[in-house]
């Protein structure tokens, strides 16, 4: 691949000046594209309208001098490397500058020495730009990396917390249930010990439906991911067998739409998206639950599904927090804290938002977004 060229905006009106710097410039083993400016107000139209690597400016200039134009493109936090050339007797003003931010200055002596150094200096100059820039970005880098892992220490935290209350709550209850048998059996009839072989599978299975959401949590969170169409008719087919069950023992009726429109994603997690939001539906809708399954294409690229339910709805308190991870809501009490904040981070590695509109007493309607194209 060519090397571009370093793009320089030259500040100076006296062309002669002008015609000596470029040629000296032009001598240099720096591959450079120069564009003149004959006064600040220009120069500062130029770096309005374009982007530059370096600006060489004079000091003397008319209207604003180059000094007042360096300030200016600070106000406007326009971030470029600036030497200042200025005529001998006014290195006070160069001193300033530097002081001010500026890169460099060379003063042009009247034997034009300086013609020898700007090459140089330019090129140094640069390097010394690329290389605060590099700092500069390590130090923001390091700022965020820091903040991503004080997040995911309040999330280890608040997992760990989890984990001790909702995997201890379900194995209090088989550990009790098979003390009892085996303590029992003899005095107990046919009917308490199927009671008890029940309730330690249905505790077995909430553990089981616990870790399955660890290990999607740790598989969303390190997975590099590849956006792919997504067949959604397909896979609301298959979350709605997979739930065939309690949709049965709850009496619920599902409402889907005759086409669904195209989107990007990948289709395990997305199903394990509509697999949460189902699931909240037939426990929290209403009596019994009527869910109704939509979606839409967006003006901003994106398409937007939901599912409404006919339940009580969320307070707008309880709203605010509810993809927070690890939260149980009151709503939500037989929930484990992690089928929410699972559904946010799928969707936003995807690339899209969650959300939910509710009003207490007309129900809940909890929806996701994902890019109506790959490059979304």
């Amino acid at each position: 691949m060519d090397t571009p060229p370093l793009r320089v905006l030259l500040l100076e009106d006296n062309k002669h000046d002008y015609v000596i710097i470029k040629r000296a410039l032009e001598r240099s083993d720096v591959f450079m594209e120069l564009v003149w400016a004959q006064s600040a107000e220009e120069a500062l139209q130029w770096v309005h309208d374009q982007a530059f690597d370096l600006i060489l400016t004079d000091f003397k200039l008319p209207g604003l001098t180059g000094l007042e134009m360096f300030l200016r493109l600070q106000q406007q936090a326009v971030h470029v490397p600036v030497v200042f050339l200025t005529g001998s007797g006014n290195e006070q003003v160069a001193v300033e500058a530097l002081q001010r931010g500026a890169q460099d200055y060379l003063v042009k002596d009247p034997q034009q020495e300086y013609l020898r150094l700007l090459p140089v200096v330019v090129a140094k100059a640069r390097r010394q730009w690329e290389d605060k820039r590099a700092r500069k970005q390590a130090e923001i880098d390091l700022q965020q990396y820091a903040a991503d892992l004080a997040l995911r220490n309040a999330e280890l935290q608040a997992f760990a917390h989890m984990v001790a209350h909702d995997l201890k709550s379900p194995l209090a209850v088989i550990i009790g249930y098979a003390d009892l048998l085996q303590q029992s059996t003899s005095h107990m009839d046919d009917q308490d010990v199927l009671i008890c072989l029940d309730s330690i599978a249905r505790m077995g299975r909430k553990m089981a439906d616990i870790v399955d959401a660890l290990l999607l949590l740790a598989e969303v969170r390190q997975t590099e991911l590849v956006l792919q169409p997504l067949d959604t008719a397909a896979i609301a087919q298959e979350t709605i067998a997979r739930l065939q069950r309690q949709i049965e023992s709850r009496q619920a009726t599902l409402h889907l739409p005759q086409m669904w429109p195209l989107a990007y994603g990948y289709a395990p997690w997305v199903e394990a998206v509509w697999v949460n939001y189902l699931s909240n539906g037939l426990k929290y809708g209403g009596q019994p639950p009527q869910l109704w399954l939509g979606a839409e294409t967006a003006a901003n690229g994106f398409v937007r599904f939901w599912v409404r339910d006919n339940g009580s709805g969320i307070s707008a308190a309880n709203q605010a927090r509810i993809f927070v991870p690890f939260t149980k809501l009151d709503q939500i009490k037989d929930g484990h804290g992690l089928g929410l904040s699972i559904v946010r981070h799928i969707i936003e590695k995807c690339g899209g938002q969650v959300g939910v509109d509710s009003q207490p007493g007309n129900g809940s309607t909890f929806w996701f977004t994902l890019p109506a194209n790959p490059e979304g």
